[in-house]
């Protein structure tokens, strides 16, 4: 009956294991609908025969997401070898410490252009051979060398790179750093988006490589709390449309906001700020005051910026504001044309997923 239902079916979603559930790949007209497939979200302990089946009928898949369980079934390695043209790939959950699964995306070295490892707690060497990827995104575990396999490999078409950070303590961060920094000789002057996440151990060191070899950026999320690092940023990142902290790491907030006044570059247009905790959104709606005094007086344009709030439910309880309350507090700004646009939002997502 469902595949009665499509005429082709170009998206598949199948993360079930029951081998009763994969009937409908048997099916006469499986061949017809499954034929032009360009993007599988699968698990990796689905039964081999979902596999195998699939190995036979599609072989244009563009987009291939694979969440790792406690098995790998047979045939998988091999869907991924027998795509002709296979542009991203995001594993996750991937602990497995055999080449099964990277070896078979030997094939697709020169076609990848997106690559994303979530909670992946593999070796990183092999993706130097990607040569044309545009967008990278890798967990980083406990394991502070590994990032030194990529510090000195070039991706020429590099332009989103985001780094989340898992670690429990600073031990070893110099090293990671230097790594990083390194990498950002070779690749931040073409980049367009980065993403550091998670990194608390953030030296003075790592902003200003950030202002000085990543030029182009358009968008930015990184844990800055120094008011040197968040100047040399605006100024040499001419381009910055989007910048996104995290309000905790200042503490004052009206300090930020007056660097953002007087630094910020004609193409700054979104402020997105992380306040997960308590009392962070009463501060926020006091500091907003002076700064839209001071941003009246630094941008003779008069320009108008979008703010993008994100918080949690907990954090909006903890500090006995409604919703509501917040935005009408920021429609006075609004109305005075310094903000164009107001969003607060309860989940995080950095569309990578």
């Amino acid at each position: 009956m469902f595949m009665n239902q499509i005429s082709s079916l170009k998206v598949l979603d199948f993360k079930h294991s029951n081998s009763g559930d994969i009937k409908f790949i048997y099916l006469p007209e499986a061949k017809i609908h499954l034929e032009n497939l360009t993007e599988l979200k699968c698990g990796s302990n689905i039964c081999s025969e979902f596999f195998y089946q699939m190995t036979q009928l599609c072989h244009n898949m563009q987009s291939l997401t694979i969440v790792f369980e406690s098995q790998i079934s047979n045939w998988l390695t091999d869907l991924i070898s027998s795509q002709n043209n296979l542009k991203i790939v995001i594993l996750k959950h991937y602990n497995n410490y055999n080449d099964k699964i990277t070896t078979s995306l030997i094939k697709h070295s020169l076609t990848l252009t997106k690559l994303a490892l979530y909670k992946c707690n593999i070796t990183l060497s092999f993706i130097a051979m990607f040569k044309n990827l545009q967008e990278l995104h890798i967990d980083l575990y406990f394991d502070y060398s590994a990032f030194d396999q990529l510090q000195y490999v070039y991706f020429s078409q590099l332009k989103i790179l985001r780094i989340n950070y898992i670690f429990s303590t600073g031990t070893g961060i110099d090293m990671l750093l230097h790594s990083v920094c390194k990498f950002l000789e070779i690749n931040g002057k073409n980049l367009t988006e980065l993403y550091i996440l998670n990194m608390y151990y953030y030296s003075l060191l790592m902003n200003l490589t950030l202002a000085k070899l990543c030029p182009n950026l358009r968008i930015l999320y990184s844990n800055i709390r120094e008011k040197k690092s968040l100047k040399q940023i605006l100024n040499y990142c001419q381009y910055l449309e989007i910048i996104e902290l995290c309000y905790k790491d200042w503490q004052s907030g009206k300090t930020l906001f007056k660097i953002l006044a007087n630094y910020s570059q004609k193409y700054f247009h979104t402020l997105i700020l992380d306040c997960y905790f308590r009392m962070q959104i009463n501060y926020l709606l006091q500091d907003l005051e002076e700064f839209s005094k001071n941003w009246q007086n630094h941008n003779v344009s008069y320009r108008s910026f979008s703010l993008i709030i994100f918080t949690s439910n907990h954090c909006i309880i903890e500090s006995k504001i409604n919703i509501e309350d917040i935005k009408i507090a920021i429609d006075k700004y609004i109305k005075l044309g310094i903000i164009k646009k107001f969003e607060i939002k309860l989940e995080k997502n950095f569309g990578l997923t």
